[in-house]
């Protein structure tokens, strides 16, 4: 890894390495965790939010525009990023939780 990479950029190196380990021999690694095929919806999510991390640090230091996923993004777009950001994050959290809902407080059964 380059010198002139951030530290967004290394993870989201290792994150796309272990996707690709996953896919074809079955298990991936990053930083000594194991991944198997079933976790790639989590690394997949993780994918995801690293690169729009990425983005948002190359605009904010000075690049006028970026690329994620196919969609080109503009210095103004950096609200837009930040709420996609937010969502990828909870995206990703739940996924971390095992899916499902979360329920607070009391829930009355009948």
């Amino acid at each position: 890894m380059g010198a002139s990479q951030t530290f967004s950029q290394q993870r989201l190196t290792n994150v796309e390495t272990a996707i690709h380990e996953v896919e074809l021999s079955g298990t991936g690694s990053i930083a000594g965790t194991s991944y198997s095929p079933s976790d790639l919806p989590f690394l997949e999510a993780w994918q995801r939010r690293l690169s729009v991390q990425v983005a948002i640090e190359h605009i904010e230091a000075g690049a006028q525009e970026y690329t994620v996923l196919g969609r080109t993004f503009r210095r103004g777009d950096l609200k837009i990023l930040y709420d996609r950001l937010d969502k990828e994050r909870t995206h990703e959290q739940r996924l971390r939780r095992g899916g499902g809902m979360r329920v607070r407080g009391i829930v009355p059964t009948g």
